[in-house]
């Protein structure tokens, strides 16, 4: 398995976290990958051989295209890939890919739809480009190439939403809409309008999957906190509170979570 991360041009810093991709080459292995909220938007390119969702409620496979766009989620989903597997993400800021889609990312909530429904014929060459070069730096340069002609021109909603998504990140999300609203010089209705068309969720909503991001966060360097210190420590009321959250955010109790995987945060590692 080969997992690598790129760093964004900075003209598109302010807008991008990161790309990264990832390659496994083994034919008898079933590549199932649990997919939890991380308060940002992604782009995906999967190349060599198809990835699938899964249905569990209807048990069944759907093929997915080359490209999707995942909006944000307020619960998990799991794709399923099998053989030697190649996949490529445009991690976004949490407000940044409404920059390019030009629509309320309210209208991507908990849904992962082709690429090409958003942007056509340009979505499907920039596809084509992705998923035929021969490693990451060259992905990257395609989808670069795609993004900087599309840089827009920063509005007043974009700046607030700047500040306002650099103090959720200072604090760790242990602070309340109202607190927002008053740093971003808006009342709680007006804030919560734009939240939901450049982010894809209203400001509480979000908080919740930030703080879950940071107890994933503190896990990842504290690996033996206890999980009742672990909800003390991220701000939540109380263990009970904590687990709800958590498995509904994930679809499994933390001791699960944490028995199956290493804890890692996509919202807080730089």
């Amino acid at each position: 398995m080969n997992y690598e991360i790129r760093k964004p041009a900075p003209s598109l810093a302010p807008y991008v976290r990161y790309y990264w991709a990832l390659d496994v080459s083994n034919p008898d292995v079933i590549h199932p990958y649990r997919v939890i909220p991380q308060g940002c938007v992604e782009l995906m390119f999967f190349y060599r051989e198809p990835y699938y969702a899964i249905n569990s409620a209807e048990n069944r496979l759907s093929l997915l295209p080359y490209s999707i766009i995942s909006g944000q989620q307020h619960s998990w989903f799991e794709l399923q890939a099998a053989g030697s597997i190649g996949l490529f993400s445009v991690l976004f800021k949490p407000h940044g890919a409404h920059a390019f889609l030009r629509l309320p990312l309210s209208a991507l909530t908990d849904r992962s739809i082709p690429f090409e429904d958003l942007a056509g014929r340009e979505a499907l060459e920039l596809e084509n480009k992705v998923v035929s070069a021969n490693s990451i730096d060259e992905r990257v340069k395609c989808i670069e190439s795609f993004l900087l002609k599309r840089i827009p021109e920063k509005t007043d909603d974009l700046r607030r939403m700047d500040a306002v998504q650099e103090t959720i990140r200072a604090l760790r999300a242990e602070t309340s809409v109202e607190d927002l609203a008053s740093r971003a010089c808006l009342g709680y209705k007006q804030l919560s309008r734009i939240f939901t068309r450049f982010i894809g969720m209203t400001p509480k909503q979000y908080l919740k999957i930030v703080r879950f991001q940071h107890s994933l966060h503190v896990k990842q360097h504290a690996p033996h906190i206890s999980l009742t210190r672990l909800a003390m420590n991220c701000g939540y009321y109380d263990q009970a509170h904590f687990i709800r959250d958590f498995k509904e955010i994930t679809g499994m109790t933390p001791r699960r979570f944490f028995a199956l995987s290493d804890a890692y945060s996509d919202f807080f590692t730089r």
